[in-house]
């Protein structure tokens, strides 16, 4: 009766899985991958295209994007149950299920993670981005990263508001720790919607003189 209880199961089927898993073999087989992608910039499009609007908004800051799965079905799952639920068994699980397909870490200075404010801590057990760090370093282990942002700001969650809403909130939260001036950085984020706030960290990156600012995000919404 206790192990029936206490099995683990898989948070978006609800079948078998192992203690160290949130989703079973099977839904990780099925989760949801873009097919088209602009070639000038990354950004996932409908059709595959040499070039988007993505390419043409400069004010965004971000040079190309990368990115692995769809924001939907089980990947959704898996993030909130993270950031929301206090999810601990198996979060690991978001590290190993890093790609990170087509991104040459060795042609970056450093690596530098979208920062969470400190309060952040008190209501999360686990920060995804943390988890996609540690797959990186699994994967690159020399590769440079610091926290060459720091968030200067408490805000709201971005997934509460509209879209205006968004660009407001994230306005001017993040600050420089030391000089970039000249660097190659790739940005590292969970999910990529409206783009705000890792908008808002690149164009900080950018008035420091770094020279190129890409971005990792282990999912993005849905193209529409």
């Amino acid at each position: 009766m206790i192990e029936k209880i206490l099995r683990p199961y898989c948070l978006y089927c609800g079948g078998d899985s192992a203690y160290n898993e949130m989703i079973c073999p099977d839904c990780v087989q099925g989760l949801p991958r873009f097919e088209h992608f602009c070639k000038g910039c990354g950004h996932p499009t409908s059709v595959d295209t040499a070039h988007c609007k993505h390419c043409d908004d400069k004010l965004k800051g971000i040079d190309f994007y990368y990115t692995d799965y769809i924001y939907i079905d089980a990947v959704k799952a898996m993030i909130h149950e993270i950031k929301f639920n206090w999810r601990w068994r198996g979060a690991s699980q978001l590290s190993q299920l890093l790609v990170a397909s087509g991104v040459d870490f060795a042609s970056y200075d450093r690596v530098v993670p979208i920062p969470y404010h400190i309060l952040r801590r008190f209501v999360r057990y686990r920060q995804p981005v943390e988890l996609l760090m540690k797959g990186i370093l699994s994967i690159t282990p020399d590769i440079a990263h610091d926290r060459a942002l720091y968030r200067i700001k408490n805000t709201v969650y971005q997934a509460r508001l509209s879209r205006r809403q968004r660009i407001k909130n994230v306005k001017n939260i993040f600050a420089l720790k030391g000089g970039v001036s000249g660097e190659r950085i790739l940005l590292v984020d969970d999910i990529l919607t409206t783009g705000a706030t890792v908008s808002e960290a690149a164009k900080v990156l950018k008035r420091a003189g770094a020279a190129k600012v890409d971005l990792y995000t282990f999912a993005a919404g849905m193209v529409r």
